[in-house]
């Protein structure tokens, strides 16, 4: 898993995980502990708001779970909406719980072969 996947979990697990949504005419608009696109939100930023986890307190973090998404690594950014996370890689997606790490779901493509030659992640409509 990327190096960033741990402490995504405990910044989610440091808030409660309210209903959020965007709203394109206010892109600077705190989320909470949503992360529903690539950037976080339309700001572009790709910086949490959140500030519960600080320098001061950052060591008493520890790690709660993992999931072993199998030996290709994830490339697009996971999303995080209403304590749901969503990954992806080439031909797989899965939803898990983000405080427990329970798979929700998880859907494959059965290739027939072939190369793929990008993967952009996950995307959430608007009214998840």
């Amino acid at each position: 898993m990327k190096p960033f996947f741990p402490l995504l979990l405990a910044l989610l697990l440091s808030h409660s995980a309210a209903a959020q949504s965007l709203d394109p005419q206010d892109p600077g608009k705190p989320l909470g502990a949503s992360w529903p696109t690539y950037n976080g939100d339309y700001s572009g930023r790709r910086f949490s708001q959140l500030s519960q986890i600080t320098g001061a307190n950052v060591r008493n973090l520890g790690l709660v779970w993992t999931m072993d998404l199998g030996k290709e690594p994830i490339k697009g950014t996971p999303l995080v909406v209403d304590g749901v996370i969503y990954s992806s890689v080439p031909d797989k997606a899965w939803a898990l719980d983000a405080r427990t790490g329970r798979l929700l779901w998880h859907w494959e493509n059965k290739t027939r072969g072939g190369t793929h030659i990008g993967h952009r992640g996950v995307a959430v409509p608007g009214d998840a």
